[in-house]
């Protein structure tokens, strides 16, 4: 059986990500004690210490760089990007703040890499007009700079999840927990931050971290908070080779037989008429790694797109035979949508705050390459600051909730197989990475939706033991439910948002 266990917290912050360990220490600053929750191993899991991309690519403008013009470029770069959808406020504070952020980060160790005269690289970064992204030296260095930052917060730390956000007299006052070692945890707190990172780990194919699951979509969601955004998700050209995921490396896409189908037949040469509209796109693709319609670019992606859905595999070969084996997909990156925050990192829900890709609002449909990990550090901070100012004028919790329903699903007496609680998930997963890819339709999303809430009727579990699986597939679910239905309340195509029913795709010379 489960041993169950209470715990306080002035601030409790879930996720250790970029945006959690720098809400952890902003508000052990404050003056707050914070517990902070994993899911797995501190500065290992989660998209923010991935090794996929071999390091950040991180937006800032810092020193003399700062004048009222260059601050201004940014934020018209950033609001550009978003096609209408981020928030002005948000974008102007992650500007604003972009410097000062990146200066804690050096300050705790972080490192960048510099060029031949010992000045720091710099980069556009996607959809960006400006070299204005630092490139850190690597993982190892960041991991070693966010343990560093979350020793100095004296944090405690609890490896575990989520189950519930505890949500009392009208705000949130901490979350029930079930820890790796099988303790269920009521963590009260004054103010609780939710950093939970994205859910590009839902799809089948992705270039992130595996416990990008979306649970925090699901948490806030059930929280009553507002969500907006969730339908911009970035997609990568990605390549699958023995076993390992990969980046695409665009600059290799200008040539005969990049893509190849099954059949041995050129993706782009098929799908996109005329050498002028071929040798477009591929510039066009070549300047940003997230798919988007904004350009002719998308042609490229659709053509990929329709030899999948085929029933044919592509691969990339750039007319080497040898490279056949690997096969080319769209793999899901990252969210721009998730909770909405004010200015303070505060939702909806008084007491639950949100930093990271769990949130919502200073990205729009696209965004800048680099300025996630910025968002990070800048709502981060802000987060972890206000939730602690909270908890400092809240010292009297209140009465205690009783255990979480999600906890007291599980008929003690059921002895059916875990394996149907697996069938169901995958069930809902398979036709949720197929019709929320790059091109989406009406009928395709109401199917997800359709799936999604049958296999939710069948999800079951069948001993303590499975009480993980079972919160892992309800908060999947949700948050795939949540994602496929704002997909299909927005009819039109937008950045990487692309419908293929009601004349909806842009106009383009593909057949």
């Amino acid at each position: 059986m489960f041993a169950f266990e209470d715990r306080k917290a002035d601030v409790l912050v879930i996720g250790a990500g970029a945006a959690g360990v720098r809400a952890a220490l902003a508000a052990s600053h404050t003056g707050a004690e914070v517990t902070l929750v994993s899911k797995g191993p501190i500065t290992k899991s989660g998209s923010s210490f991935s090794s996929l991309s071999g390091g950040w690519g991180i937006q800032a403008l810092v020193g003399t760089e700062r004048t009222e013009q260059n601050l201004e470029d940014f934020y018209n770069d950033i609001i550009e990007a978003g096609l209408g959808v981020c928030d002005p406020g948000l974008a102007r504070i992650l500007v604003e703040e972009s410097g000062p952020r990146l200066q804690d980060l050096l300050a705790y160790g972080l490192l960048l890499r510099k060029d031949d005269k010992g000045k720091p690289l710099r980069v556009k970064g996607c959809f960006s007009h400006s070299e204005r992204a630092f490139l850190t030296e690597n993982v190892s260095n960041i991991r070693e700079t966010f343990q560093t930052m979350l020793n100095a917060s004296g944090a405690k730390v609890l490896v575990g999840a989520a189950a519930e956000l505890i949500v009392l007299q009208g705000g949130c006052r901490g979350a029930w927990l079930v820890t790796s070692d099988r303790r269920i945890v009521r963590v009260m707190a004054q103010a609780t931050v939710l950093a939970t990172g994205g859910g590009a780990g839902l799809f089948e194919d992705h270039l992130a971290s595996e416990h990008e699951t979306g649970e925090g979509y699901a948490l806030a969601h059930h929280a009553g908070a507002e969500l907006k955004n969730l339908e911009f998700i970035q997609f990568m050209l990605g390549i699958k080779e023995n076993g390992r995921r990969r980046f695409l490396p665009l600059s290799e896409l200008d040539g005969p037989g990049a893509l190849l189908d099954s059949d041995g037949r050129d993706i782009i040469m098929k799908h996109i008429q005329g050498e002028e509209n071929r040798k477009r796109a591929v510039e066009e693709r070549m300047a940003h790694h997230p798919f988007s319609t904004r350009d002719s670019s998308y042609l490229i992606d659709l053509g990929l797109a329709k030899t999948r859905s085929a029933g044919k595999r592509a691969f990339w070969r750039n007319g080497n035979p040898a490279a056949k084996r690997a096969e080319v997909a769209h793999m899901a990156h990252a969210f721009n949508g998730g909770a909405a925050f004010n200015d303070n990192g505060e939702t909806t829900v008084p007491g639950l705050f949100a930093a990271g890709e769990v949130a919502a609002g200073p990205h729009g449909a696209d965004r800048i390459g680099g300025c996630m990990m910025t968002a990070t550090q800048v709502f981060g901070e802000r987060a972890g600051r206000s939730a602690a100012t909270r908890a400092m004028k809240k010292r009297t919790m209140p009465v205690a909730s009783p255990p979480s329903e999600i906890l007291l699903k599980k008929d003690p007496e059921e002895k059916r197989s875990c394996s149907r609680n697996l069938e169901a998930l995958a069930m809902a997963r398979d036709v949720f990475s197929r019709e929320l890819m790059v091109l989406r339709n009406r009928r395709g999303l109401e199917e997800c939706l359709s799936t999604i809430e049958h296999s939710r009727q069948a999800l079951v579990a069948e001993s303590d033991q499975s009480i993980l699986s079972l919160l892992t597939g309800e908060h999947m679910l949700t948050a795939m439910q949540l994602i496929a239905a704002a997909a299909f309340k927005r009819g039109e195509s937008l950045g990487p948002h692309c419908r293929a029913d009601r004349g909806s795709t842009p106009d383009s010379p593909i057949v």
